[in-house]
């Protein structure tokens, strides 16, 4: 899934927010930091960090796969 289509994506889910977007100076890379409140029973914060090398990147599977399961347990049809 292309990163634009993704972070559409993410944004209609009110739940996960886009806590931190920034590029490194080095090399151009984006870095993404996403945000949530675990659901019941733990209700505490939690965050996930992505490096992308550019905004048109393909993001394998497996990464959203992460992302969903660190943030909402696959709680989440994206």
């Amino acid at each position: 899934m292309k990163l634009s289509l993704l972070l559409e994506k993410l944004k209609e889910e009110p739940r996960i927010n886009i806590h931190e977007d920034r590029s490194l100076k080095d090399d151009g890379s984006r870095v993404l930091i996403f945000s949530t409140v675990l659901p019941f029973p733990k209700f505490e914060p939690t965050w996930y960090s992505m490096v992308v090398k550019s905004d048109d990147e393909d993001i394998p599977n497996e990464k959203i796969e992460a992302i969903l399961r660190h943030l909402w347990m696959f709680q989440l049809d994206i």
